[in-house]
């Protein structure tokens, strides 16, 4: 057993079942001396008394489930090498004499272990000794922004199993802290004792409940107790003097690291940002890995921006907004620092150019392989640890949805501008009066500074809207004169008015993305001619038939049913009537209508005068005719017609003469048959 262990008693009589409807239970004791009565064993160590925390009166209680079996717990005292021995009085045995049993066993003990948290530990360094990222001002930023020493905290553990407690602790200090530089050793802490006083630590404490695990915590500064320490030449000694080790004699253990300088990384999760864009930054250094039991922070000043619109500021500038405000460790003993700062677009009021190029330095204060962080006196051992980054310069892109349009058509306009992107958490907007986004038609422009387009979706960079073409005032058009609304710019994306300027035209859309550039889409803007037919080739004189005119310039509002009107007569009824049309759904540019045919009743609203055989026709005059062969003063009458009556192919009506039949090489055939 070990110390603190508990142990287990097993007595096996059946002379102990006296009364087998209670869960009998007998005493013993420890010290040795007192048999009598009720004491039904004794626990010794090395055949006398246990130690102070001896196990005391202990009780065996009876296995309900076995009435033979008697069962008792005790604590292992601190008896280390003693034999631990029980002595049980069997009063009356089979024959019915007295015996007594013993059984035995070793309280060892075990050798304990001392450890450092880590292997190597950063170099302290004195007040100012860090740098600034401009190199200029030297100071050394802790998590609350305060100018400070960079001590290190060191952390040792010692398992040791004979120790119980929740406190390590001896009369005398048990452990030792030494500095070793070039032979000549310091020490500068004692640990373990009862209290803490001057250089000794005082009792280490438990880290979990049970675990015979403990450690304590101290700093080691630049220069500690008259020993300078030094990165490469300098070694921390722990030594725990165990006071009964494997074999029960004293012994020791011991365990040592080093301090040295690393070289610091600077990096960050992308080479080129668009502004308003979120960099994650990270600074890479176990130098700045104080303390391995926390997170530390630093603050911003240790980083320095330069680019044209600034040669030289500190990332604590007004200008530069950071979450974390500070460089904040990614976790206890990482030594990885990491804050994300939004890529602004001026620096000290001057703007950031696409495409610029930036440079973030932080200044290392310590290069590896140095001994120490020099004061800025003579400060030849710190170097610039580089960051180069740059403003994104992807230019736009802009398309339309139609290569052509008609004079009153929707013109969907996409813009496709990363480098605007600036904020991915929501939807954006382009057409500034710095970067105006203009549309303009022959007419002239829509706006007189710009128009606004809505980014389609969080973090896409594409930019939409639409405008809507006005027409030609006082144009002629089917059933009178067109009235096109004012060109208005209005707000956008969506709310855009614009004139043609006559029969051809173009509309142009640009965006100048960037100070002198300019990306840019056009489209043309034309007439058409007008088709009209009827969907059925022959009709009963009873019946009915579908009429249909496509003209897309009769679509005069893309958000409203348009009609038209035709004219419509047979060859029975030549005067006619006139039939008004109705675009199929907004914005498609056809018109259809129902007409019913009658033999007897006369010609009127939707039903037309008819007999067999008649001829049946519609018309409809176009006043938009495409240039250049037409003005726009010009018109056109387009028709249709169908047949009231049986209709026959065209060929059964072809007149013909000398009908013969002929074989495949044109050979006349006197007689056929069937299937030939």
């Amino acid at each position: 057993y070990a110390v603190g262990d508990t142990a287990v008693v097993t007595v096996v009589d059946a002379d102990l079942n006296t009364d087998s409807s209670i869960i009998e239970v007998y005493t013993g004791n420890s010290d040795g001396t007192d048999r009598a009565g009720t004491e039904a064993f004794v626990v010794t160590c090395n055949d006398g008394d246990c130690a102070s925390d001896d196990p005391g009166t202990i009780k065996l209680v009876e296995d309900g489930t076995n009435p033979d079996t008697f069962i008792g717990v005790f604590t292992v005292p601190d008896n280390l090498g003693n034999d631990l021995e029980i002595d049980y009085t069997d009063s009356r045995d089979g024959a019915g004499t007295t015996v007594n049993w013993f059984a035995t066993a070793t309280i060892s003990s075990t050798s304990g272990t001392v450890s450092l948290d880590r292997q190597v530990y950063p170099v302290p360094f004195t007040a100012n000794e860090l740098k600034e990222g401009d190199n200029t001002n030297l100071q050394y930023y802790s998590g609350d922004g305060s100018t400070t020493a960079g001590t290190v905290t060191v952390t040792v553990s010692v398992s040791d199993p004979d120790f119980t407690d929740d406190q390590l602790k001896a009369t005398t200090a048990p452990g030792t802290v030494n500095l070793i530089t070039s032979g000549t050793t310091t020490a500068i802490y004692t640990f373990g004792a009862m209290t803490a006083s001057g250089t000794e630590l005082g009792p280490m404490t438990e880290v979990e409940q049970g675990s015979n695990v403990y450690e304590i915590s101290f700093t080691v500064a630049e220069t500690q107790s008259s020993h300078q320490v030094l990165g490469g030449k300098t070694v921390i000694q722990v030594k725990y003097a165990d006071s009964a080790g494997d074999t029960g004699l004293a012994t020791n253990a011991f365990d040592s690291s080093t301090f040295d300088l690393r070289n610091g990384e600077l990096s960050a999760d992308k080479s080129v940002y668009i502004m308003g864009q979120d960099m994650v930054i990270t600074l890479t250094d176990e130098d700045l890995n104080l303390n391995s039991d926390s997170a530390e922070s630093y603050s911003l000043n240790i980083l320095e921006w330069d680019s044209s619109a600034n040669s030289s500021i500190l990332m604590t500038d007004d200008d530069f907004t950071a979450n974390p405000t500070k460089l904040e460790e990614t976790g206890d003993s990482t030594g990885v620092f990491q804050t994300v700062i939004s890529i602004p677009t001026s620096v000290n009021s001057t703007a950031l150019e696409l495409g610029e190029e930036i440079t973030i330095t932080y200044r290392d204060a310590g290069r590896a392989g140095e001994q120490s962080v020099a004061p800025s006196s003579s400060d030849t051992v710190s170097s610039d640890v580089e960051l180069s980054i740059a403003i994104s310069n992807f230019g736009a892109s802009i398309s339309l949805d139609k290569t052509v349009y008609d004079w009153t058509d929707t013109v969907n306009i996409e813009v496709v501008a990363p480098d605007h992107n600036k904020n991915s958490a929501k939807k954006e907007s382009i057409g500034t009066a710095a970067l105006p986004v203009k549309v303009s038609t022959r007419s002239g422009p829509m706006c007189s500074s710009t128009y606004t387009l809505k980014e389609n979706g969080e973090d896409t960079g594409i930019f939409v809207g639409y405008i809507v073409l006005q027409g030609l005032n006082s144009q002629s058009i089917n059933g009178g004169t067109h009235s096109a609304a004012a060109t208005a710019c209005n707000s956008g994306p969506e709310d855009g008015k614009l004139r043609t300027a006559g029969q051809d035209d173009g509309v142009t859309v640009t965006y100048e993305y960037d100070d002198g550039s300019v990306a840019l889409a056009s489209a043309i803007i034309q007439w058409n001619f007008a088709s009209i037919e009827f969907l059925d080739s022959s009709v009963s004189s009873s019946g009915s038939t579908v009429i249909r005119v496509t003209d897309p310039d009769e679509d005069l509002d893309d958000e409203v049913i348009d009609q038209i009107t035709i004219d419509i007569y047979s060859d029975s009824d030549s005067g006619g009537l006139t039939k008004t049309l109705s675009e199929t759904d907004e914005g498609t540019g056809i018109f259809e209508g129902t007409l019913n045919f009658t033999t007897t009743a006369i010609s009127t609203g939707n039903i037309l005068r008819v007999s067999e055989g008649d001829t049946v026709t519609a018309e409809v005059t176009d006043k938009n005719l495409p240039g250049p062969d037409y003005t726009a003063s010009d018109d056109l009458l387009f028709a249709a017609t169908t047949t009231v009556g049986t209709a026959f192919p065209p060929l059964e009506r072809a007149p013909a003469s000398s009908a013969r039949v002929v074989d495949a090489s044109g050979n006349s055939v006197a007689e056929v048959s069937v299937d030939q």
